[in-house]
């Protein structure tokens, strides 16, 4: 017969109990307690029993080695014996401890008990008789320990797995209640970090509104203008020695350069802004002009020596010109820099950059947030929904009761009216909170107080603007939107609420100011 058909006649009998899941642990003990007191009483009154046995043979060994007890290997052998007989039965446990260590200390006291009396003078036949009666009978003990063991074990086992499920349960509203509360966090987290952000860029248009930084742009524009033009000089002379390279490379051999004329030839391609910045024209030209001569009388050979003498005139013509212009951006650009305001475009940098990593940081806490919401919340929800379906169950069928479990004190309807009851709603922007909504009956009538209708303040900053509602009527409106969206815990939010909540009020007089 199964365990559901053996309770059967009681559970019919049993009205439904309804408990919190926070009871649920101690509920469960007293259950177990009550349904094994029974077991515990006749393992304490076999305990109780072999408990005086050894007390029997604790006097007779102590007749036995008289003054030498305190010392003695019998004497330690028989105490432990009697620590062990002297704990009380509290729990199955505690049967089962008792039975193997009296089988194994009872085993060492007669291993003790044989040495002894092999190594004494006196004569032992009368104390070996009636430490035999005593052993048999705490034999006989242990022998009725073993079978209320096995008589209860299986049933014992079976409530321990109850047990086990209910404290998984336990296990997972912990979790659940952790992630609301991190979720929780997360929300004030970012609450603080849009503040932060808020914050940034109000500093920065305050800095772009001065005449300071203003100026300073102007400048930087100026500055960029004349930089780009002094690297475009800088590109035409390198690229134009570059292309001279394999003749100059000739004319080296050739005209025999001092080390000097070849380091500053070199430096036209490898350092050109510094070979620009010389005043002194006049070495280069000269090397210009030996090379278009060397060229023209033959001793350079090169592939088509009319464009090469084109390039080099060009570059005699132009390089002066160039020159001149590159130093005179350069006192220019130096000019300038010595009048941008660094301070504020020091400023400037540093809040963007702070700026950026509050903007970073919003958007982990977002998809962080957004992660737990609409994966890590429904799935453990659905766990926690299964768990307490397997609970109820399990405690019906072990216990013969027909439990129903709640998160709080508001509990839910009883089975027949209410069968498809959810403990945690598996949508993603459900409340988290550990608060309980009950479904009532069709026939009863809802008296729980109704939330405020309140329009997005899109839709009221468009009334507004379209008339429909004045100046009034719109700061009215849009301070019960704030309040109903601010005393809303953020795991509660759907995202357009969350970023309503957090951006849809800026410029307004009820957006905190910082």
């Amino acid at each position: 017969m199964s365990i559901f058909k053996l309770f059967e006649k009681k559970k019919k009998e049993v009205e439904e109990q309804r408990i919190l899941i926070d009871e649920l642990d101690s509920w469960m003990v007293d259950r177990i307690n009550d349904e094994l007191r029974g077991v515990y009483a006749q393992g304490d009154e076999i305990r109780k029993h072999i408990q005086g046995l050894i007390l029997s043979i604790k006097q007779t060994i102590e007749e036995i080695v008289g003054a030498e007890s305190k010392k003695s290997a019998l004497s330690t052998a028989i105490d432990k014996v009697a620590d062990l007989a002297s704990m009380e039965v509290l729990a199955f446990e505690n049967i089962v401890e008792l039975r193997d260590g009296l089988a194994q200390d009872m085993t060492r006291l007669g291993e003790v008990w044989n040495a002894y009396k092999r190594n004494t003078q006196k004569d032992m036949r009368s104390y070996t008789t009636r430490l035999h009666v005593w052993w048999k009978q705490i034999d006989g003990e242990i022998n009725r320990l073993s079978t209320l063991i096995n008589t209860h074990s299986s049933r014992v086992a079976a409530l321990k797995r109850c047990q086990e499920q209910a404290n998984l349960l336990m296990t997972k509203v912990k979790e659940m209640r952790e992630m609301a509360e991190k979720l929780n966090a997360l929300g004030n987290n970012l609450q603080s970090l849009e503040a932060t952000r808020a914050n940034f860029e109000i500093q920065i248009e305050r800095i772009k509104s001065t005449r300071e930084f203003e100026t300073s742009v102007k400048l930087k524009g100026d500055l960029s203008t004349l930089e780009n033009r002094r690297v475009e000089i800088t590109s035409i002379v390198r690229n134009g020695f570059s292309s001279l390279r394999r003749p100059l490379d000739k004319y080296g051999y050739a005209g025999e350069l001092s080390k000097e004329k070849r380091r500053l030839l070199d430096s036209y391609i490898s350092e050109t802004p510094r070979a620009l910045s010389a005043t002194n024209d006049s070495p280069i030209q000269e090397i210009l002009s030996d090379l278009r001569k060397y060229i023209l009388q033959g001793r350079i050979e090169i592939k088509n020596p009319q464009k090469t003498v084109l390039n080099i005139e060009e570059m005699s013509t132009e390089l002066p010109k160039l020159g001149q212009e590159y130093r005179m951006l350069t006192g220019r650009i130096e000019t300038l820099e010595s009048q941008v305001n660094k301070t504020a475009e020091e400023n400037f940098r540093g809040l963007e950059t702070k700026l950026g990593e509050a903007r970073e940081a919003i958007r982990r806490a977002k998809l962080e947030s957004k992660d737990i919401r609409e994966e890590e919340q429904p799935r453990l929800h659905s766990e926690i929904n299964t768990m307490v379906s397997a609970v109820e169950r399990s405690v019906y069928e072990n216990f013969g009761i027909p439990l129903l479990l709640s998160r709080d004190g508001n509990l839910e309807p009883s089975r027949g009216t209410n069968p498809g009851r959810v403990l945690w709603p598996a949508s993603a922007s459900s409340s988290t909170s550990v608060q309980s909504k009950p479904i009532a009956p069709s026939h009863q009538s809802s008296t729980s107080p109704q939330e405020p209708i309140t329009e997005p303040i899109t839709a009221l900053k468009e009334k507004l603007a379209r008339g429909k509602i004045n100046e009034a009527q719109f700061e009215k409106l849009a301070r019960q939107r704030y309040d109903y969206l601010k005393n809303k815990q953020f795991s509660e939010l759907s995202d357009s609420e969350l970023e309503e909540r957090i951006n849809g009020f800026e410029g307004l007089d009820i957006y905190p100011k910082y």
